[in-house]
């Protein structure tokens, strides 16, 4: 019994001291668990920090990059925008240059067109204005000749007709009718007074007798100047003819000149207005 107790004690005595010695250990590894688990959350917290550190530094550098690029692609756009800006209306000031400069070139050219024209034409102009004053002054010179031959073979006409008459009727002196006859002795006219009655009464206007010496008078004038007469109307008219001639021939050439003028002049125009208009549209253009 007694070594039964005794051997109860130790049993005891050992089991007290495992357990304490358990009870160390056991604190001892929670005591390493808790330095370990702290030690884990230290450096897991140091690298989450540096982690958080390295992530906002890193996406500051990219913002700040962000922000560069950003700038400097504002700064290339506002330059560009500026430079484009310049060259538009530098393209602008060109284009309406260029507009001013054809219009202007398209209009001295329509003009050399027109000066050569009128330099082509002047001289046949000169002679048709030549030529018609000569027509003219021709033609003036035969009527005015033809007038006075008129009025010559008129009264030669009258005078051998009246005489004619006188060889075959019976006529009437100064005052007397000549109604029926319609015919007076040399000197003397028929005068019909109305409708129904005529007299005789001088040729010349007198109204005592019938004037015989003027009316022979001016019948041997008249006779006289006659050829002379005729030959001047002749050559008055030939001349005038000759002057019409000329007057057609310079009229046609002139008119020749004129349709051969037209068609370039129209070129010319028609090119002066397609410039003016492609210079117009050029410039709009550049302006849109």
């Amino acid at each position: 019994k007694a070594s039964v107790k005794i051997a109860k004690r130790e049993r005891a005595k050992v089991e007290s001291a495992a357990k304490a010695k358990l009870s160390k250990i056991t604190k001892t590894a929670k005591a390493n668990q808790d330095r370990i688990v702290t030690k884990a959350k230290e450096t897991r917290d140091k690298a989450v920090t540096s982690a958080i550190a390295t992530k906002k530094r890193l996406l500051d550098k990219a913002h700040a990059e962000m922000r560069s690029v950003e700038d400097d692609a504002k700064k290339k756009a506002t330059s560009e925008r500026e430079a484009a800006s310049k060259q538009r209306i530098q393209s602008i000031r060109d284009a309406a240059n260029a507009k001013q400069k054809a219009i202007e070139e398209a209009k001295d050219e329509w003009i050399a067109s027109q000066n050569k024209a009128k330099a082509a034409k002047a001289k046949t102009a000169k002679t048709l204005k030549e030529a018609n004053a000569a027509f003219a002054a021709a033609s003036e010179a035969l009527k005015e000749k033809a007038k006075e031959l008129g009025n010559v073979t008129d009264w030669i006409t009258y005078y051998n007709k009246q005489e004619e008459m006188r060889k075959t009727k019976k006529c009437s002196t100064i005052w007397k009718s000549c109604t029926e006859s319609n015919c007076c002795s040399l000197g003397c006219k028929c005068h019909w007074q109305s409708k129904y009655y005529a007299s005789c009464v001088g040729i010349f206007g007198s109204n005592n007798y019938c004037e015989k010496d003027k009316t022979i008078a001016k019948q041997t004038q008249s006779m006289t100047v006659l050829p002379g007469l005729q030959k001047e109307h002749s050559n008055l008219k030939e001349d005038y003819e000759k002057k019409a001639t000329v007057r057609a021939d310079a009229q046609k050439k002139m008119d020749a000149l004129d349709t051969k003028w037209a068609s370039t002049l129209e070129a010319a125009k028609k090119k002066e207005t397609d410039a003016i208009a492609k210079a117009r549209t050029t410039y709009k253009e550049a302006e849109d």
